[in-house]
């Protein structure tokens, strides 16, 4: 009985992932962004060292979890305005002053995102 021996990583994998080549074990090698890149799709192939020698592969995807690893981002205004709002005295409740418009990169419970008044103090 021959022995099976991996390959390794075929197609785009780049250098993002190695397999070991006693025991098919797939590793990552370097760190990995999900706002970067979520899914990574690649080929293994292991062969053997018999005669004739045999090779098989498979396809591999690699789905990548997202974490709270970003703050949310303001659209409007951004961060070089300084927002000043003209408003007249008799403003009924409830008038629309402005509004702040920010999304969050992550995603899962991480993308919602929330606003809070903070009152200057003086």
């Amino acid at each position: 009985m021959t022995g099976c021996r991996c390959v390794g990583v075929q197609s785009g994998g780049g250098a993002a992932f190695v397999v070991d080549s006693a025991s098919g074990a797939i590793s990552v090698c370097r760190p990995l962004d999900r706002e970067q890149r979520a899914v990574w799709e690649f080929t293994v192939a292991a062969g053997n060292d018999g005669f004739p020698d045999m090779t098989t592969s498979v396809a591999v995807t690699v789905n990548v979890n997202d974490v709270n690893d970003n703050s949310p981002i303001v659209r409007f205004p951004t961060t070089s305005d300084h927002l000043v709002v003209q408003l007249p005295r008799q403003a009924a409740i409830g008038t629309l002053v402005t509004r702040v418009d920010a999304y969050d990169p992550d995603v899962g419970q991480s993308l919602y995102t929330f606003y809070i008044y903070q009152p200057k103090s003086r």
